[in-house]
């Protein structure tokens, strides 16, 4: 069986919870992780901003992590042009860009409402 390929949203690996889920069923082979390093940047500014007195270098090492151990999820958004992809968000617009260069089957976010134009390819519009 084929893994999932998955696009996280920023606001899916914010949570240690859902992302330690996520990237442990990538470990296993069941999904095929994918973000860009917009989104891992954007990830890690919002868990700065929610953990004010966690240290920083903690954070970025973090991520760093994360993206050492799946280096073939980072998708190259360069030459994009992500104002052909419709989102009320602008800056969710790349999210979709990115997802769909990478190819990913679904998106995992918790904000379906940025993503309307996706559906039903978004999943996993939930709060933890």
């Amino acid at each position: 069986m084929a893994a999932l390929a998955v696009f996280l949203d920023a606001n899916a690996l914010v949570p240690v919870s859902l992302a330690d889920i996520l990237l442990r069923t990538a470990e296993e082979g069941l999904l095929e992780p994918f973000w860009s390093a917009q989104v891992s940047d954007e990830a890690a500014r919002a868990v700065k901003l929610s953990r004010p007195s966690a240290d920083p270098v903690s954070i970025d090492r973090r991520f760093w992590q994360v993206s050492a151990a799946f280096p073939e999820a980072m998708v190259d958004t360069d030459g994009m042009d992500p104002s052909v992809y419709p989102s009320p968000h602008p800056s969710d617009q790349l999210v979709i860009a990115a997802a769909h260069r990478s190819l990913a089957d679904v998106i995992v976010t918790r904000n379906l409402s940025h993503f309307p134009s996706c559906r039903p390819c978004v999943i996993a519009g939930f709060k933890p």
